[in-house]
């Protein structure tokens, strides 16, 4: 089904979720954690056909799967010129609700793909439980830091953050995983970045800063072909 966003200009996109239904949650008895809502953000520039393996992966555990195609590709018309990412994650958003999928969610971006996965979280506050990137982009890293902070600090920090093992989550399972992992900040951060005047001490400085915060989330890399190892982690969720 197609669905408007009339909050700037109308965007039509196309939007198919599928897996376990969560039709069954109330207000009363929400949908559990366990059963989070899997939103796929592909890559830019392609259909979401692309991320049909990872959408295959996640339905043979039983989840509830949401992808879609952005404006111009597949079932999506291609709309009014220029769309921002603003615009394309408020119209995405809008048409979840329309189809009764109001979460909770966990988000998972692949190279572009996670810097629509940072505005659909910083967008959806309270709704997503967790984000993925395969492969982030250098600017959805970035995004999610301090935006007041030099250009230097910010990509020392953003290292520090991908580079650290000390982030503490047991559901990662880091020892079968072997993967990076990243804090990432679901909206505006409520505490204050670590300055930082020497680079070599931005991994120690990140990482304290970020486990003492309570108001961030967890975020892991992955590579393309530890797919089957995502799926199992999100079922953990």
């Amino acid at each position: 089904m197609l669905f408007p966003d009339n909050i700037e200009r109308t965007v039509n996109i196309s939007i198919t979720c599928s897996g376990e239904s969560s039709s069954w949650a109330s207000a009363t008895y929400p949908r559990p954690l366990s059963k989070s809502v899997v939103l796929i953000e592909h890559v830019a520039g392609y259909p979401s056909l692309v991320s049909k393996s990872l959408q295959n992966a996640l339905l043979e555990l039983n989840h509830r799967v949401c992808v879609y195609d952005r404006p111009g590709y597949a079932r999506s018309p291609q709309g009014y010129a220029p769309i921002t990412p603003v615009t394309l994650e408020r119209a995405l958003s809008s048409a979840l609700h329309s189809i009764g999928e109001k979460g909770p969610f966990y988000v998972v971006g692949h190279r572009s793909g996670a810097e629509y996965a940072r505005l659909f979280a910083a967008l959806n506050q309270g709704k997503v439980v967790g984000m993925a990137f395969v492969y982030p982009t250098e600017a959805a890293l970035l995004s999610l830091l301090g935006p007041n902070q030099s250009l230097h600090t910010r990509i020392a920090e953003a290292q520090a953050m991908a580079d650290s093992k000390l982030l503490p989550e047991p559901n990662l399972r880091p020892s079968h995983l072997g993967v990076q992992r990243a804090l990432a900040a679901l909206g505006t951060w409520m505490t204050s970045p670590p300055v930082i005047s020497d680079a070599n001490r931005a991994s120690q400085k990140a990482t304290e800063w970020a486990l003492s915060s309570p108001y961030l989330a967890q975020a892991q890399y992955f590579e393309v072909q530890q797919q089957p190892q995502l799926a199992q982690i999100i079922q953990e969720m």
